[in-house]
């Protein structure tokens, strides 16, 4: 009888721990590291900002990310603390920028993620730069500030027509989020460990770069 007692408070422990660790999404340690290819736009009231793919330290790898949080900003270098949280979930109260988003916005990112690692691959800045805008669109179309080009928009429609509801995407929510809190990105669950070296020479890791005075943009914004 006593046996018996133990094997289920074991087990019901089992279930109640399992739960625990599925509400509880893993935490890492981000820094920006680096800008991409240093592809760059003017974006009305932010002025010159970069665009992605960024490129993240999680944990001391570099990987891949897209930033979908306008309103936010990093420096390069800058270093912080957030949840990462795979997508096939229902929305994350764990996100920052909107904790009420449906979980088809961030699969429409992750489509556009996908998209902007295959432009910076082939050096397409053009695209670069639409991929981002529309990324910066969907999830506040109405503090972008200017209005979207023909191929961004494009990009919108496509994200909307194809988003990648698996959890291949994970986004990333600084654990502050209080004002001036880091932005949101995605990234790749289990980046391969090579994936990294597609951007060749072209990679840029700034060793710093001044934060303009009064800028919110959604990337470090270059020095005057």
């Amino acid at each position: 009888m006593n046996t018996f007692k133990a094997a289920a408070r074991i087990a019901a422990l089992s279930i109640i721990g399992a739960g625990l660790v599925l509400a509880d999404p893993a935490m890492h340690s981000v820094t920006l590291s680096g800008v991409g290819n240093g592809t760059t736009q003017v974006v009305p009231t932010w002025g010159d900002v970069y665009v992605g793919p960024y490129v993240l330290t999680v944990d001391g790898k570099s990987q891949y990310a897209l930033c979908i949080d306008f309103l936010d900003d990093n420096t390069i270098g800058e270093k912080w603390t957030a949840y990462e949280t795979p997508l096939g979930a229902a929305a994350s109260t764990q996100y920052t920028y909107n904790p009420t988003f449906s979980a088809s916005i961030y699969d429409e990112e992750a489509y556009l993620f996908q998209q902007s690692l295959a432009a910076i691959k082939s050096s397409n800045t053009a695209d670069q730069i639409a991929i981002q805008d529309a990324a910066w669109y969907i999830t506040d179309p109405g503090s972008f500030g200017t209005t979207l080009s023909t191929l961004a928009n494009s990009y919108v429609v496509q994200a909307e027509d194809n988003a990648v509801p698996n959890t291949d995407f994970s986004v990333l929510s600084a654990v502050d989020k209080g004002s001036g809190r880091p932005q949101e990105y995605i990234v790749a669950s289990a980046p391969e460990p090579g994936s990294f070296l597609l951007l060749g020479a072209g990679l840029i890791l700034a060793a710093f770069i001044k934060r303009r005075a009064g800028s919110s943009a959604c990337s470090p914004a270059k020095s005057s």
